[in-house]
């Protein structure tokens, strides 16, 4: 999950996803925070990213999305990172999964 967290959001994930999820605040880090996901995205150690677009910057969530279309590892979107919005990107991953 990549974008500005202001705070833990785990609260906001549905029960059992919690501790699956790889949070990444690229408020506080800038793209230091991306480290090596591209890397790992592209030999296959992500299953899925997510992006919370209206709290990341461009420059910071492109990196991870060339990986994850060069690597075909599905993405999905969640505004801010709210409940409802991180569930429906979620769904949106386990579909495209085909779970």
């Amino acid at each position: 999950m990549i974008g500005a967290l202001s705070r833990d959001r785990s609260e906001s994930v549905p029960d059992g996803f919690a501790d699956h999820i790889e949070w990444i605040d690229t408020e506080r880090d800038g793209v230091h925070a991306l480290g090596n996901l591209p890397q790992r995205i592209r030999q296959g150690r992500v299953a899925g990213v997510i992006i919370l677009d209206r709290a990341v910057k461009h420059k910071h969530s492109e990196p991870a999305l060339a990986a994850a279309r060069d690597a075909h590892v599905p993405t999905a979107f969640a505004g801010q990172g709210g409940r409802a919005s991180l569930e429906r990107a979620l769904t949106q991953l386990e579909t495209m999964l085909g779970g």
